[in-house]
């Protein structure tokens, strides 16, 4: 798999802050969603957004789309 990694900009830093992919869902077309989010410990945001990539050939390239807020 290669993702298009989205980096955060952490006051003069930028980090790719996500590192826990949940199980991604495949819609009627066949695009597959998958999420992402700092894992326990949350260190972005106080945990409270993910990350929403998609896939259009089943997996094997994903881009970023967006950030989810809880």
């Amino acid at each position: 798999m290669v993702f298009s990694h989205y980096p955060i900009q952490i006051g003069e830093k930028w980090e790719n802050c996500y590192d826990y992919f949940y199980l991604p869902t495949k819609d009627e077309d066949g695009t597959l969603t998958v999420l992402v989010s700092g894992g326990y410990e949350g260190g972005y945001n106080q945990g409270k957004t993910r990350a929403k990539y998609i896939s259009k050939d089943d997996g094997y390239t994903w881009q970023f789309v967006a950030e989810i807020w809880k």
